[in-house]
């Protein structure tokens, strides 16, 4: 969920006003609020990047998420770029046990190479912010009596280029759901049934 804290009372400044050490904390705590979505977002669309059960086994949300929960961020991408950032058809992914009955659904977004590398250097832009949030923010910070301005700007561009991310990871997702209801409404319509010959092969 994107939350959007651009209007809250606490972060609006009139043109006139300048602001303040406690503006700059509170834009630090609503961009890394967005760092944290972000990785959620991945993570997300991961679990449903590559769906695998069998008739002895089907993973809850939970499961599908675990895989993913002790990954760093850096490893969340490089995975998501490369397995779904991609034009090339999914990897098959056969279970070892041949008598077992199991089906994979993945997905891939038909980016370009040259698009891929451009989504990765977009996404990677966040992390490394994120990560200097976490281990030089007190020397980023303006010194006492200095201006906070240009800081403060710092912090509403990152805002916005991180939302921009955000923003499409969330479409990304929305249309990779669509596609998944999709098929499954197929699969269990009559013409679906027709189509993949559920009918003859019933006893």
């Amino acid at each position: 969920m994107l939350i959007d804290l651009r209007g809250c009372s606490l972060l609006s400044m009139s043109a006139s006003t300048p602001p303040t050490f406690d503006d700059a904390l509170r834009k630090i705590g609503r961009n890394l609020i967005l760092f944290q979505q972000a990785e959620h977002a991945i993570k997300d669309l991961l679990a449903i990047g590559n769906l695998h059960a069998s008739g002895n086994h089907q993973p809850d949300r939970g499961e599908l998420l675990g895989v993913w929960n002790k990954q760093t961020m850096g490893q969340l991408l490089k995975v998501f770029v490369e397995r779904h950032c991609t034009n090339q058809e999914p990897a098959a992914n056969f279970s070892n046990n041949q008598r077992e009955t199991s089906f994979t659904v993945s997905f891939t977004l038909g980016h370009t190479s040259h698009e891929a590398s451009q989504r990765l250097c977009a996404l990677e832009a966040p992390v490394q912010e994120r990560n200097d949030f976490v281990h030089h923010l007190l020397t980023r910070l303006p010194g006492e009596g200095a201006s906070f301005q240009d800081f403060c700007d710092h912090l509403d561009r990152q805002h916005e280029a991180i939302k921009l991310e955000i923003s499409r990871l969330i479409e990304d997702s929305t249309r990779i759901r669509s596609m998944l209801l999709a098929t499954v409404d197929f699969a269990t319509s009559p013409a679906g049934i027709e189509a993949l010959g559920f009918r003859d092969s019933q006893p």
